[in-house]
Formats: C-alpha cells, sequence, structure tokens
C-alpha cells in the first residue's frame, strides 16, 4: 500500500484491486482508497452525507470517480478510481517541467496542468462546492496523465488546532491567512483561488512554499506567527527575476501576473474568470515580448 495524495482532508492510498461481481468472467479492476481524515459526530455528519452525495453524481471528468464507501475500526474510506501519483510527484518527475527546459515549453506545459485543476474547480464552485486543501499533493494524476481533484468540502469554517509544532507548520502554509486566524472565516471558492497561486508557484519553482521562511525565520515558531506573516507577504518572487529586478522572460512575466491575480487580497480572480483571462490568444504578443526580452 502507497499514498498517493496527502493534506489535511484524506489521504489517497493504492494500489487496490475489486471483483467484478457483474461480469460473467469475474474480472478485476484496480481502485484507490480515500481515507477521511475527518471524524464524523453527530455535528458533522450532515455535511458529510451530503459531500458523499456530491462524489456519487458528479461527472466532471477533472474530479475523481466515486464507486463506493468501506471501512474499518479507525476510519472511513471512498473507493474511488485508480490514480497513479500526486501531482507535485508527477511535476518532479517529467522531462518538460525541469528548470533546463525552455520558458516557453514549461510555461505551455504548466499552463495545461493548471487548466485542468481549474477546470476541476469551476465545476465544483458552480454547484457551490469547493476542494479545500489544495495543494500539488493533495491533487492527483491518473494513467493518462489527467489531472484528478480529490476532494469535495461544502465551504465551511475550519477549526484548527492553535498549539501545533514548528514542523507542523508546513501542513498549512498553503492556506490564506482568512480561514487560519481565529476565529476563521468559511473556507470557499475564494479560499481555493488563493491555493491556485501558491501551486503556480510551487510549479514553476520547484520548491516548496515558505520553507525558507518557516526553517529560517527565527521569530516564526507557532501558528500565529506564521499566520501574521502571510497576512502581509506573499511568496517571494526572486526566481522568477534577474539581477536587475525584470522578469526573466515573458512567460515568466505573465506567470507572475496569473499567480498575482490568484491571491492578492483585494479581489481575486475566480475560477471562471481565471481560465476567461489565461485562454486568451497572445502567442504573437508573447513573441514580440520575448524578442524585446532577449535584446535587452
Amino acid at each position: 500500500m502507497r499514498n498517493i495524495c496527502h493534506g489535511l482532508s484524506s489521504v489517497i492510498q493504492g494500489d487496490f484491486w475489486l471483483n467484478d461481481d457483474v461480469s460473467c468472467h469475474r474480472s478485476k479492476y484496480a481502485v484507490t482508497l480515500r481515507q477521511i481524515n475527518e471524524k464524523l459526530d453527530a455535528s458533522s455528519i450532515e455535511d458529510y452525507l451530503q459531500e458523499e452525495e456530491a462524489y456519487r453524481w458528479q461527472v466532471s471528468p477533472h474530479v475523481v470517480r466515486f464507486y463506493g464507501i468501506t471501512k474499518n475500526m479507525n476510519h472511513l474510506y471512498h473507493v474511488v478510481e485508480s490514480l497513479s501519483c500526486n501531482l507535485k510527484y508527477f511535476l518532479m518527475n517529467s522531462s518538460e517541467a525541469g528548470p533546463e527546459v525552455s520558458h516557453k515549453c514549461r510555461f505551455q506545459f504548466f499552463k495545461s496542468k493548471m487548466v485542468e485543476v481549474v477546470n476541476g474547480l469551476d465545476y465544483l464552485h458552480d454547484r457551490g462546492w469547493v476542494h479545500f486543501d489544495l495543494s500539488l499533493t493533495s491533487v492527483a494524476v491518473a494513467a493518462d496523465a489527467k489531472v484528478k481533484l480529490t476532494n469535495i468540502s461544502s465551504r465551511k469554517m475550519i477549526n484548527f488546532d492553535r498549539n501545533i509544532s514548528k514542523k507542523d507548520l508546513h501542513d498549512y502554509r498553503h492556506l490564506p491567512h482568512e480561514v487560519l486566524i481565529h476565529p476563521p472565516a468559511a473556507y470557499n471558492s475564494v479560499s481555493d483561488m488563493y491555493c491556485v497561486g501558491i501551486m503556480m508557484w510551487e510549479m514553476w519553482t520547484l520548491k516548496n512554499v515558505y520553507e525558507d521562511v518557516i526553517c529560517n525565520e527565527k521569530n516564526i515558531s507557532t501558528l500565529e506567527d506564521f499566520i501574521s506573516y502571510i497576512e502581509n507577504n506573499r511568496p517571494t518572487l526572486t526566481m522568477f527575476h534577474n539581477p536587475e529586478g525584470k522578469p526573466l522572460s515573458s512567460y515568466c512575466s505573465k506567470w507572475i501576473s496569473y499567480m498575482q491575480k490568484c491571491w492578492t487580497d483585494i479581489e481575486r480572480i475566480s475560477s471562471k474568470a481565471w481560465l476567461q483571462l489565461i485562454d486568451v490568444e497572445f502567442t504573437d504578443t508573447l513573441g514580440l515580448q520575448e524578442q524585446y526580452y532577449s535584446n535587452s
């Protein structure tokens, strides 16, 4: 058994085989198990049942297919389609994502993956759902390299343990400050889009967001310290700029623009607006900008 995806909401585990009792050939097919981390009680069972219903009826190609439920003494599991790995692992092992690849090729590759992510989000947001806990490690990739969102959640306030250790801050670094503060705001579609911006930063840099801040900043040792930091700061753009402070390329500049629209506190972009923005044809414009950057 291996962990495919992990996050605050769930852990996706594989590989398992189920018998196809409907077929006269009694064939087997591969599935994975989504372990639900939340403890179900009288206050949460109604939300859970509504979320399970959403899993059963969803038809997006970018949200994981649901087959049923199972349980053991400790956990409840969703039985879902076979998944290969999480998106972070997929990128780290892709020949199209490395720093030696041209910015144009990296941009096109990363754009294609993020469009799949945001298409899945848009499907959920249109129906009043969110993903929650959206990150490169909580999003899966199937055998055909298609991105699959693994969580369907209602919009709700999340009560976190305020006394987590410094090493556990890494589990929260992709979340917006407004859902971490006490009392928290409800995690909603705008929160998902903040996480999209963080995913884009990690895609391009191939690094873990805020890792240097958590590990090296002496003033950050508690969750409250971290919340105060991210309330007033966003991930560094140093790796996107040359020594003169200019973006490394027009593709890099465009990627920065898309990221910043996701994590701004003024008015974060919606999933639908993000898809419309990134779908605009700007190939000719980028070509002219690329010539400018190369001649500067």
